[in-house]
């Protein structure tokens, strides 16, 4: 404001009073009359269009209302006037607009030095008044929404009141016939912003006049497959004051949509109980998304100065939301999954920071008494943060079977129960993981194509080869119930992502990319830890081989450490209760590998998965079972990643060596059949027929084709390989179990030469090279056993089973399926040869010895193998004929 004298006494000007009307109600005395300053003139009538310029001001006398009581600061004085008194003051304008005889004013107060923060004053109709290349001076509790208004001071015989505000909710009329003292003038650049302040307050809507509006831009899901514990959950949540509640889960578990479904409920209980509510819908997913939500809240709401070119609308909108009187609101913030956007963390915080302060984003989102916020995100930790509270975060997960099945049903049509498409659609919803996008991608790829395309065709493309699915995932149908900032794509929305994670912490993709090779279950910490050598995870996708990813400062633990918690935080792994078991989404796994294909670095981390995988397997012996089993899906996907280098096809090579002859033990002969036959066909490649690892791996193949009853194909193998292994001298145990069963598949077909010859050969090797202790040399006593009593060498069978019997109770014990199995066939050579000489009549027969060997043998059958294991089925079918063969021999007793 401007300070100077205003008026002098007329004593002090004239030395004499003015008339007064003897007819007015005298106020006050004459000496207590004052005039106008003599720099108060009436303008020259040529010169009066260019002294009324817009953004001029100047001085004048103007009626006030009377002071209650009077302010002794102000200089407002009384004049005469009928039956009352008029009281007067000289005040300030600007002038907003000029006309031909008069303009339209605005006036200039300091409120005493209160500035806006006199009660009863709007902050957001004034603008502070500052000398040109000046800020102005806010007063403690003030706040200004408006940017200032620059003047050039022409008067320099006055001085500037730093609480001057100029206040657009108040016009003025002005003739150009009244005496004025000119002030100064705003400076050209900011005579524009004269315009829009003044209209913003001319035409702004009373509050009351405002509908509160529904801002949510996508209409309501009449097909909503509703979570009943999903929503009371959230209900119960948002019964507490200025509740913030954050929806977390990946990309396509329908966040968005659950968020939607939300809004138009809240709306309706608020419509059912008559009260009003604003409903404001913001799309996070980029600063430019953010402001552009902020300002569609502040044009519905009409906050004045939003279209100002340098207004702070974040500001603007935080102050209105937290104004009370305004009413109840309900904030939906989709999308937001960049910590770094909202809290400043990253390298560009510069871009995050507002026009006018350096506020991260999270500061202007008020916790109101007369408000809501409901979030939705794929980062735990920014979950967190905006809500204050893990209690306030719920986790969205895919949908449960049934609920799948049903969202699946009411977009395709009524799938009839028991029928062959429900059956198709189970499977399809199990295969898509209960992914809500990927579902209804599904069904509009379908829809699409139909009548030529169906679920059937759907599923048999998905589940044919990696590449069709993809081409069915990546397929974006153009959802209108989702931001059309997002894609559509359920592996378009995880690569996004993926970019994301590699920007702000590489080692972390990296560790997803290897993890993306093994079996989406159980992946065990260790699979994934260093194992002496260098780190698993240490090469970057989009930079050289060889380069290592360990973020700045961290240790290499560490760095891991830091990976998981990312990894755990986007909801792209999950863990067990210790936090050392690893699951992720197959379709995860499948995306990130081809978003590993984009950056052609696919190789490296399935060289990597090999080089782990391969480490961590041991040999398929009944003594490791135990981790052949928790290891065994994972060396499964191994068949499908054949490497290139030489080095890592002979890991490969070993692996599926171990995993078949694994599968072979449990009988699972498809299995063991794929993974020995590639075994053997790289070992021969790069090691030659001769290598001895080329002739372990003929060997367990031979043993899986016999055990199938594939005759042929064992002697071709069989053949091969033992010639091999003889012209090596490899008499090992392996060679002697191959001989021998190569004996037993030459006697099935009846060629007994040859048979005779592996026989011999087996009890040769056998008894001179093998240790007595091994265990290799009683089952071969066993075979042997029982191949001598086929000959009729009952002499050297009995020998060789009594040696046995000796040793069985130490080797049931053992657990060791070959033992049972050895022991299994002596007591059957026993029975069938006891079966020989009750029926002939030679000799004593005893069974009890017979009985007491099965029943051992039925019983560690099925603590070891289990009830449905072959052997075990055999051993019980052995003691029943065993029962059988004592009640032949009891009634042939009972006859005699």
């Amino acid at each position: 404001m401007l300070k100077m004298p205003e008026t002098i006494d007329s004593n002090d000007a004239t030395g004499q009073g003015a008339k007064q009307d003897p007819s007015a109600n005298n106020v006050g005395t004459p000496s207590s009359l004052k005039i106008l300053s003599a720099e108060f003139r009436t303008v020259d009538p040529k010169k009066r269009r260019s002294f009324f310029r817009k953004g001029v001001i100047f001085r004048i006398l103007w009626p006030q209302p009377s002071p209650c009581p009077p302010n002794p600061n102000e200089n407002i004085f009384p004049v005469l006037g009928w039956q009352d008194t008029i009281y007067m003051k000289i005040t300030w304008f600007l002038v907003v607009r000029p006309f031909k005889s008069h303009c339209i004013v605005v006036p200039i107060h300091t409120y005493d030095g209160q500035a806006t923060t006199r009660p009863g004053l709007n902050a957001d109709d004034h603008t502070a008044l500052v000398l040109k290349g000046c800020r102005p001076r806010l007063v403690e509790g003030e706040s200004l929404t408006r940017e200032p208004l620059e003047m050039i001071l022409e008067n320099k015989s006055l001085d500037f009141e730093e609480t001057s505000r100029v206040n657009f909710s108040k016009l003025y009329t002005v003739e150009y016939n009244v005496k004025v003292m000119k002030v100064g003038r705003i400076v050209p650049e900011h005579l524009p912003i004269i315009n829009e302040y003044a209209l913003q307050s001319w035409s702004r809507e009373i509050p009351p006049f405002i509908t509160p509006s529904f801002t949510v831009p996508f209409r309501r899901d009449e097909e909503f497959i509703e979570d009943k514990a999903l929503f009371d959950h959230i209900n119960q949540l948002f019964s507490h004051p200025a509740p913030r509640v954050a929806l977390l889960g990946i990309g396509g578990v329908g966040k968005s949509q659950l968020a939607i479904e939300h809004a138009y409920r809240v709306k309706d209980a608020f419509v059912q109980a008559n009260k009003e509510l604003w409903v404001f819908w913001v799309y996070a997913g980029t600063q430019a998304c953010v402001e552009n939500g902020f300002k569609t809240i502040a044009d519905f709401v009409k906050i004045p100065g939003r279209n100002q070119p340098a207004a702070n609308i974040f500001e603007l909108v935080s102050r209105w939301l937290q104004t009370e009187k305004n009413g109840q609101w309900l904030l939906v913030i989709d999308g937001a999954d960049d910590l770094n956007m909202f809290y400043g963390t990253g390298e560009n915080d510069s871009q995050i920071a507002t026009a006018n302060e350096n506020r991260p984003l999270w500061t202007y989102l008020p916790q109101s008494v007369n408000g809501s916020i409901i979030i939705t995100t794929r980062s735990k930790e920014l979950a967190l943060r905006l809500t204050g509270s893990p209690k306030n975060v719920i986790e969205v997960l895919p949908m449960e079977p049934q609920r799948a099945l049903k969202l699946l049903e009411t977009r395709l049509g009524t799938l009839k129960p028991g029928s062959q498409q429900r059956h198709i659609a189970t499977e399809l919803v199990e295969a898509l993981e209960y992914i809500p996008l990927a579902i209804t991608q599904a069904v509009a790829y379908i829809q699409k194509r139909a009548p030529r395309f169906t679920l059937k065709k759907y599923l048999d493309e998905f589940r044919e080869s990696e590449q069709l699915q993809l081409n069915l995932l990546q397929y974006d149908s153009g959802d209108l119930r989702r931001s059309s900032y997002a894609s559509n794509s359920i592996i378009a929305i995880w690569q996004n992502l993926f970019d994301y994670i590699w920007s702000n912490r590489q080692s972390a993709m990296n560790l997803l990319s290897l993890m993306s090779f093994f079996d989406s279950r159980n992946i065990f910490e260790y699979l994934l830890r260093p194992v002496g050598r260098s780190n698993p995870h240490s090469q970057s996708p989009k930079s050289n081989p060889g380069n290592e990813s360990t973020e700045p400062g961290e240790p290499l633990m560490a760095t891991f450490e830091g990976d998981i918690i990312t990894l755990l935080d986007y909801g792209l792994i999950r863990t067990n209760e210790t936090g050392d078991i690893f699951q992720s989404y197959q379709l995860v796994q499948l995306a990130t590998r081809a978003w590993l294909e984009v950056h052609q670095t696919i190789n490296v981390f399935k060289t990597q998965y090999i080089d782990q995988i391969a480490y961590a397997f041991p040999a398929g012996d009944f003594w490791n079972w135990n981790s052949c089993h928790k290891l065994f899906l994972h060396a499964t996907k191994a068949i499908n990643y054949p490497p290139d280098d030489r080095e890592t096809l002979l890991k490969w090579a070993l692996l599926l060596y171990s995993a078949g002859w694994y599968s072979r033990e449990q009988s699972r002969y498809d299995i063991a059949e794929a993974m020995t036959g590639k075994s053997l066909e790289t070992r021969e490649r790069i090691l030659g027929t001769n290598d001895i690892s080329t002739i372990a791996s003929a060997a367990s193949l031979a043993l899986t084709y016999s055990n199938q009853g594939r005759v042929r194909e064992a002697v071709e193998v069989q053949r091969a390989q033992t010639k091999s292994a003889e012209t090596l001298r490899l008499q090992d145990p392996l060679t002697v179990a191959m001989m021998a069963s190569l004996a037993s598949t030459f006697k099935s077909q009846w060629q007994l030469e040859e048979a005779r010859q592996a026989e011999d050969k087996v009890k040769r090797w056998s008894e001179e090279q093998l240790d007595p202790r091994y265990s290799a040399t009683p089952i071969t006593n066993c075979a042997l056993a029982l191949m001598c009593s086929n000959q009729g060498r009952l002499e050297a069978a009995e020998r060789l089973q009594f040696q046995v019997k000796e040793q069985s109770e130490e080797l049931l014990r053992s657990n060791h399926p070959s033992m049972l199995i050895g022991i299994a066939d002596l007591v059957l050579t026993l029975t069938y040869s006891n079966r020989e000489r009750l029926e002939e009549g030679v000799g004593d027969v005893d069974y009890k010895e017979d009985e007491v060997l099965q029943f051992q043998v039925r019983e560690w059958c099925e603590l070891v193998l289990g009830s449905d294991h072959p052997l075990t089925l055999a051993s019980k079918a052995r003691l029943a004929l065993t029962y059988k063969n004592q009640r032949d021999l009891e009634a042939k007793k009972l006859q005699e």
